[in-house]
């Protein structure tokens, strides 16, 4: 588990590859069977990121993620699927986990190949506490941190649609 180092360190090394991760980013999040999307660009960096997803609103290529993320097929994109555990910063309060997105871009960018980062056309994050999923349970004293599983979903257009 990768313990995240604060948004301004983050940025002040990696700015640019933020930045290009900002332009590709869906952040979701899940309530119960119901899937809610961030429409537009990604504006706040060094805040929680789940707090302000509203509205169910779904693109087609939401819907094509979510066909995809569930085994489905699709003829102009492919999906890859990583997870990423690490040790946030702020947790946030009782159900309603805030992780910042900057530290799940440096997750990103310690566990995703750079060549992965580079050819997706878009990719779509969530973070849950771990490792119950309560928030409650997700707490590391040692080291002061909140422990989280980021479902990372990267969406590459296929050579067929290009």
């Amino acid at each position: 588990m990768s313990l995240c180092p604060r948004s301004s360190e983050i940025l002040k090394k990696h700015r640019n590859q933020v930045e290009e991760l900002r332009l590709k980013c869906h952040p979701y999040r899940m309530e119960g069977v119901k899937t809610f999307f961030h429409q537009g660009p990604v504006v706040d960096l060094e805040n929680s990121y789940l707090h302000y997803i509203k509205g169910d609103e779904k693109t087609s290529l939401d819907s094509t993620f979510l066909s995809l993320a569930s085994g489905g097929q699709d003829k102009e994109y492919s999906i890859k699927h990583y997870k990423l555990y690490g040790l946030h910063r702020y947790g946030g309060y009782p159900l309603f986990f805030r992780p910042d997105l900057c530290e799940v871009f440096w997750l990103m960018l310690e566990n995703v190949s750079k060549e992965d980062l580079e050819k997706c056309v878009a990719f779509y994050v969530t973070t849950e506490p771990y490792p119950t999923g309560h928030i409650g349970h997700c707490y590391d004293n040692k080291n002061d941190r909140h422990r989280a599983v980021t479902y990372c979903d990267l969406i590459f257009q296929t050579k067929a649609s290009g």
